[in-house]
């Protein structure tokens, strides 16, 4: 594998850095395998509608660090994500999921870190203050569990709920919008971004008290993790997604065949 010597972004070490990956790889590799090798790249630029097979990565850890995060956060969380949604895929009831909530909010954070030290056009719109990148970064070299003083996170359940022609849990789970930024009427903002069938929130700084009281909410300590559903045409960054990829099929400024958007 290829190495570029540079400052590690975690360690803060001149490293060989590999290539490395925000929204883990393992999200886009289960997607590509049952995609045949690529998924569907929806954006709001002016580029094509297209299939890729890549996964939004660049150099910004060492070796090291890259495993560290993933030990530590990626691979407990995504096996958690992909065993916790294949049982409310088939479930009756509503599930609940049992997971530390201090990995899973590490983990929530250090996506939106890395997705704003990347270079990737994926992440082009990612951006954190130094100062933020900075705190973040200290407590994820520590114990990590500072990240409920200066943050909330919230999980929703990605559901369709326009009929029998809407999608399914399972095309839903396919779904990947990399982080944006959400501003709210208080001045507050929040960043969101969904995979494996959730859409996660982070709010920076943590909401108030009365606020925290949401069960969706992930809570330092807790064991349980009790997503609310979420009706994706309730979302406001997920319709801006779908209405950009759909303009852009409409006005044919896409190479992929009609079947590719059909459920």
């Amino acid at each position: 594998m290829k190495k570029t010597i540079s400052i590690c972004g975690l360690c803060q070490e001149s490293k060989p850095l590999i290539q490395s990956h925000a929204i883990p790889h393992a999200v886009f590799r289960d997607i590509h395998r049952d995609n045949g090798g690529s998924a569907i790249i929806i954006s709001d630029d002016r580029g094509k509608l297209h299939r890729s097979g890549k996964s939004g990565q660049d150099r910004i850890l060492c070796s090291e660090c890259d495993g560290r995060l993933n030990i530590a956060f990626d691979a407990p969380t995504i096996n958690f994500l992909r065993s916790f949604r294949s049982e409310l895929n088939s479930a009756r009831s509503k599930a609940i999921g049992h997971f530390d909530n201090n990995v899973l909010a590490a983990f929530l954070m250090s996506v939106i870190w890395r997705a704003a030290l990347s270079s990737d056009p994926m992440y082009a719109n990612v951006s954190l203050i130094p100062s933020t990148k900075e705190l973040i970064r200290g407590i994820l070299t520590k114990d990590a569990v500072g990240f409920f003083d200066i943050a909330s996170f919230s999980v929703r359940d990605l559901v369709d709920g326009s009929g029998l022609d809407g999608f399914d849990r399972h095309s839903l789970s396919s779904l990947v919008l990399a982080p944006v930024l959400q501003r709210h009427p208080n001045g507050k903002h929040s960043w969101q971004f969904a995979m494996v069938g959730f859409l996660f929130e982070i709010f920076i700084p943590r909401l108030s008290l009365l606020r925290r009281q949401d069960p969706a909410l992930l809570r330092r300590g807790a064991t349980v993790v009790r997503p609310s559903d979420l009706d994706i045409f309730d979302n406001q960054a997920l319709m801006k997604m779908m209405m950009a990829g759909f303009g852009k099929h409409q006005r044919g400024h896409s190479i992929l065949r009609d079947r590719v958007l059909k459920k």
